[in-house]
C-alpha cells in the first residue's frame, strides 16, 4: 500500500464531505449500503510494528495509525458476512495471522451498528479481557474504539458521548438504539440474544460445555 496516497485520497474526501453538505449526505446514503466503502475509505487500524521505518524508507512513511484499505481477499470476506449473515447459519473461519479478521468483523459490525437500525451483535472470547480491556489495543472493544476514534464527527450518531455510550464491553448507538456487548468465558451465551455473534478463538474455549453457545472441537496438537 502506498500510505502518503491513501492518506492523501482520505484527506481529499474528509475535506469534500466537511465543505460540501450534499456530498456528503450523498456519501452517507452510499456508505448505508456498502460496508466496503465504509471500511476502505474511512477506517483506520493501530499496529505499532508499522511504527518502526524501514531501512531505507522516509521515517515520515512510519505510522502505528493507517488507513483500513482492503485488499480482495478481505473485500471477500466483507461480501461473505454480508451474504451468509441472513441464513442464520453457524459459520466457521480458519484464519492465518495477519489478516485482519478481527479489524475486520470490528470494522463490519461497527457498520452495522451506524446504519441497520435493530442491531445487537455481540462479541464473546475465551477470557473477558480479550473481548475488553481499556486501552489495550489487543482486545476486541478497543478496536472497535479506535475504528470508531478514527470517523469523522458528523458521521457518528446523534448524541453520542463516549462517556456515556462507550463502556465496558458494551458500545450504545443513541439514535437507533443498536449495541455492541462482550461476553467472556463460562458467560458467554448468557447476555440474551444477539443478531450476530462472533466467538473469537473458539477452538481455545475452556469449559466449552458449561457456555450456552456451539464452539469448534479442542485444538489440535
Amino acid at each position: 500500500m502506498n500510505l502518503r496516497a491513501a492518506i492523501l485520497r482520505r484527506h481529499e474526501l474528509l475535506q469534500r464531505c466537511s465543505t460540501d453538505l450534499e456530498f456528503r449526505a450523498v456519501t452517507l446514503q452510499h456508505l448505508r449500503f456498502n460496508c466496503e466503502a465504509f471500511i476502505s475509505d474511512w477506517c483506520w487500524t493501530y499496529d505499532p510494528r508499522l511504527s518502526i521505518p524501514r531501512p531505507g524508507t522516509d521515517p515520515l512513511d512510519a505510522s502505528a495509525f493507517v488507513p483500513f484499505d482492503l485488499w480482495e481477499r478481505q473485500r471477500q470476506y466483507i461480501r461473505w458476512l454480508d451474504e451468509r449473515t441472513p441464513e442464520r447459519l453457524e459459520l466457521l473461519v480458519e484464519k492465518s495471522r495477519d489478516v485482519g479478521i478481527t479489524y475486520l468483523n470490528a470494522g463490519w459490525s461497527l457498520h452495522k451498528w451506524l446504519f441497520r437500525p435493530g442491531w445487537k451483535i455481540t462479541f464473546g472470547a475465551n477470557k473477558a479481557h480479550l473481548v475488553d480491556e481499556l486501552k489495550n489495543p489487543d482486545s476486541i472493544f478497543e478496536k472497535l474504539r479506535i475504528l470508531l476514534d478514527s470517523l469523522p464527527t458528523w458521521m457518528l450518531p446523534y448524541g453520542f458521548d463516549r462517556a456515556k455510550h462507550s463502556n465496558l464491553r458494551r458500545l450504545v448507538n443513541p439514535r437507533n438504539l443498536n449495541t455492541i456487548t462482550g461476553e467472556g468465558g463460562d458467560q458467554m451465551g448468557r447476555g440474551g440474544r444477539a443478531s450476530v455473534y462472533f466467538l473469537d478463538e473458539a477452538a481455545f474455549v475452556e469449559r466449552a460445555d458449561s457456555c450456552l453457545l456451539y464452539t469448534s472441537p479442542s485444538p489440535r496438537d
